[in-house]
């Protein structure tokens, strides 16, 4: 089921993942979004567009985080540019950051 009208007369509209689990709901206009764990679990929900706080510290070269993703520590490879970015490299991929003004 990806929309039906619920009982208070409210659209009701929902995505799926490739393993049939839930990764948005919306109702009435507000959205949710569903985060699952390595066997399937789902691990937490969130207002779509809300801030995730992490906590971490830095050893070396990683930041270590405690992700409410993935209910463990992450380890991270990072370096600064001369240019002012971020470069995060996780599992071989590396992501750029850049500080909001």
């Amino acid at each position: 089921m990806t929309r039906a009208r619920g009982g208070n007369n409210q659209w009701q509209e929902y995505t799926y993942n490739a393993d049939g689990q839930r990764t948005r709901r919306k109702i009435n206009g507000a959205e949710t979004w569903q985060i699952y764990g390595m066997d399937g679990e789902l691990l937490a929900e969130y207002a779509a567009g809300a801030s995730v706080n992490l906590t971490y510290r830095v050893e070396g070269q990683m930041v270590v985080t405690n992700q409410p993703s993935a209910p463990r520590e992450e380890r991270t490879r990072f370096r600064l540019t001369p240019q002012g970015k971020l470069i995060l490299e996780f599992g071989g991929v590396e992501s750029q950051y850049v500080r909001a003004s």
